[in-house]
């Protein structure tokens, strides 16, 4: 019983760009929505995590990312689980795209068991030198014509366990009333590690 009080899921997205809405569907549509107890946002747009936790009534944890202005090593969380510390961050300033060694080595440094990212629009889910690297991916934006995805995330005493789910059609990103089409500087800016 002691575990059960202790235990949490999370509803784990990314990388969203603005489409609130397509969250929230895919939120209501899960088969035990009731059984999620936050929502963690990790960058790119921050306040669809707030607008989504908002609509479904669910407390929501969420960081910047570089499309949202966030260019400080600051801009990230640290989750405090009954399994461990989580390292919650968008992943642009250690330069995911590049690869996990940068978030790695902050994980190692700090002692998180875990690291939660987004910036690089494709899913993953591996354990690298015991340490869990947990990226949802994008629900709107997916890297190479990818099905849009998202994690559940299950963290308890022992255990931490996640799994990437997909949507079924791969497609466009919903267009919401007065959304302006992207060109090539905002295809830049979201590409690069360096904002």
């Amino acid at each position: 019983m002691a575990e059960e009080t202790r235990t949490e899921t999370y509803f784990v997205l990314s990388d969203t760009h603005g489409d609130a809405s397509l969250a929230e569907a895919v939120f209501r549509q899960l088969p035990e929505p009731e059984k999620i107890n936050k929502i963690i946002h990790l960058g790119d747009h921050q306040r669809d995590g707030y607008l989504l936790g908002e609509r479904v009534e669910r407390e929501v944890l969420a960081v910047r990312g570089n499309m949202d202005g966030a260019n400080s090593w600051d801009d990230f969380l640290v989750l405090d689980t009954a399994w461990g510390k989580l390292f919650l961050t968008h992943g642009h300033t250690e330069y995911a795209k590049r690869g996990p060694e940068i978030l790695l080595s902050k994980a190692y440094e700090k002692g998180y068991r875990a690291v939660l990212y987004g910036h690089t629009h494709k899913a993953q889910f591996e354990e690298v030198g015991g340490i869990c690297l947990l990226n949802p991916g994008s629900l709107t934006r997916p890297l190479g014509g990818a099905p849009g995805s998202y994690a559940l995330l299950t963290v308890g005493p022992e255990r931490f366990e996640a799994a990437i789910y997909y949507l079924q059609q791969a497609g466009p990103a919903s267009t919401e009333k007065g959304r302006r089409p992207r060109g090539r500087l905002y295809g830049l800016l979201n590409n690069s590690d360096r904002f």
